[in-house]
């Protein structure tokens, strides 16, 4: 269920929230699944989108509308790549850049399972607003009126009562006893953005506003820095702590979040979420991070998740596994016998060890049998391009053969490696 969209600014007459009523109507839906229906999947160019602007205004849309419409089917289209019911949706491409993978939004929503009152700033389009719905009921703050619209059409399905609030996320009263989500924007044009007070709102402002509330979660970029000083403010005794959580989704590094007061598990500095195949995996850290010996190369190269690397658990791994740090300086792994299999780690058997030198590896290559083959890089400063055109007839692709280029305290080294399955 979801109450009618309260907007406490003036923007009710917008022209593009006309478009957005007009697309969540019945007669926009139609236009919608028709319009998704002709479009091919993936990135149109420029020229064909005007060519449809003009056609759709033939049939009698306004300019608003007709761009509206476009960008919901593109955005519908890329989203059924991640989105079990994408064709429920309704998105923009922006909105759905912003928005996290539904099974992202589920496990975080766990999260919130005791809570009774829940507030989803930043709310774009309803996701994360959707997920947290299963647990409590939930006021979704987003300050774009047309995001509101659709987030209002979106959350209809909702199991339990959703708020759709226009207002600014830094400015919107929220009860002491409320349990806060935020998921600021975090993009500056074309850029991405990584630090704290760098979001949309910045995340010092959101914390400023409500740091009165009973819990907090914020998500941010995964590239996050531990010595942000935004951070580096929370992680004080002062501030009662802090835990970032680090979430991969299969191979993809997704997102952090900074979960604080009710919503921090005790005492936990850092954890990490890997979600493969529909699995949930998850480790936290207490404390400082334990700090594996380096060593020379063993038989089995460790290629730790990087869900686990960022939340710098990857020691206590190398230490349940009996490896040891290639270099002090890089998370790769090393042992001289084969570990278990685990989700959170790729091993890989070694097969050649040599300089960084493009010559010397391609002689090695053409000694061996071709198959596909991924360059990786560990702390050098590589231009793969220039690589792949110097070892010429290589085939590429995932899965197969690495070479991995790694920067150490005293030298570089190549090591070529080939995946242990199971």
């Amino acid at each position: 269920m979801v109450d009618q969209v309260h907007d406490s600014r003036t923007s009710a007459d917008d022209s593009m929230a006309e478009a957005a009523l007009w697309l969540v109507s019945d007669d926009g839906r139609s236009a919608l699944d028709r319009l998704c229906a002709t479009l091919e999947v993936g990135n149109h160019p420029k020229d064909r989108q005007l060519a449809l602007v003009t056609q759709l205004r033939r049939q009698g849309l306004s300019r608003d509308q007709a761009a509206l419409l476009i960008d919901a089917a593109t955005g519908r289209i890329r989203a059924r790549e991640r989105w079990p019911d994408a064709d429920g949706w309704l998105f923009t491409r922006e909105a759905l850049e912003q928005a996290s993978d539904p099974a992202v939004s589920a496990w975080r929503a766990e999260r919130y399972a005791a809570a009774s009152d829940i507030w989803d700033l930043c709310a774009g389009i309803g996701g994360d607003a959707a997920a947290l719905a299963r647990h409590a009921p939930v006021t979704a703050v987003e300050s774009d009126h047309v995001r509101a619209i659709l987030a209002q059409a979106n959350l209809r399905r909702a199991s339990h009562p959703v708020e759709v609030v226009v207002d600014d996320a830094t400015q919107v009263r929220i009860p002491a006893s409320a349990w806060v989500h935020a998921d600021p924007g975090r993009r500056a044009g074309e850029r991405r953005v990584r630090g704290l007070s760098g979001t949309s709102p910045g995340v010092d402002r959101l914390l400023q506003a409500h740091a009165h509330t009973a819990g907090m979660g914020i998500v941010v970029s995964p590239a996050v820095d531990w010595n942000d000083p935004v951070l580096r403010d929370l992680a004080t005794p002062i501030r009662g702590g802090v835990e970032v959580e680090f979430v991969q989704v299969d191979s993809r590094l997704v997102e952090a979040t900074l979960w604080l007061s009710a919503l921090r598990h005790e005492s936990t500095v850092a954890s990490a979420t890997l979600i493969v195949d529909g699995q949930i995996h998850h480790r936290r850290r207490r404390g400082d991070p334990a700090t594996a010996p380096a060593g020379v190369l063993g038989t089995v190269l460790v290629d730790v998740a990087a869900a686990a690397v960022r939340a710098r658990v990857h020691d206590t791994l190398a230490e349940e596994i009996g490896a040891r740090r290639i270099s002090s300086r890089r998370a790769l792994l090393t042992c001289d016998e084969l570990p278990p299999a685990s989700p959170w780690y790729r091993r890989e058997a070694v097969e050649w060890r040599g300089p960084v030198d493009r010559r010397r590896i391609r002689s090695w290559l053409s000694t061996v049998d071709p198959v596909p083959t991924e360059l990786v890089v560990h702390g050098l400063d590589v231009d793969l391009a220039l690589w792949w055109r110097d070892l010429r007839d290589v085939p590429r692709g995932p899965q197969g053969r690495r070479i991995h280029l790694v920067r150490t305290e005293s030298a570089s080294m190549a090591i070529a490696t080939t995946p242990v399955s199971g």
